[in-house]
């Protein structure tokens, strides 16, 4: 599992981190477009003992790209932190290649949006990697 990370600096960073990186073979930190993000070096200085799985990127297409590059076809690159970095790189996923077939969500009652039957995972949307063309 790849992960693109990126989080606005005003959450539990650390708390995520410990959560989620454990199970990460790759871990692509990335600023948010967003005056609030948090820098990933910042992110990557809470996270230490991940040093060896992270990559920071200044773009976060980029670090979609990367993440990409390194997933195999039966892989998952998951997309999380921020639903601002989600919708951010869905947005340029849709408008780069089209997609396998319908993305069907519902929204959660803690407000998490879901999506269902895919294999990217842009917070808990999946969508086929060899289908896209990033």
């Amino acid at each position: 599992m790849h992960f693109v990370f990126g989080v606005v600096r005003d959450k539990d960073i650390r708390g995520i981190g410990n959560a989620i990186f454990p199970v990460a073979t790759s871990i692509h930190l990335t600023p948010l477009v967003n005056t609030r993000s948090a820098a990933p070096a910042e992110v990557a200085a809470m996270h230490k003992r991940y040093a060896p799985r992270m990559k920071t990127h200044s773009i976060m297409r980029e670090a979609l790209r990367a993440a990409w590059k390194e997933c195999s076809a039966s892989g998952l690159v998951v997309v999380t932190g921020s639903l601002y970095l989600v919708g951010e790189l869905l947005l340029f996923v849709q408008a780069n290649s089209p997609p396998p077939k319908k993305i069907l969500a519902r929204i959660s009652r803690e407000g998490h949006s879901e999506a269902i039957g895919c294999r990217l995972q842009v917070s808990s949307c999946r969508l086929k990697p060899a289908t896209w063309n990033l």
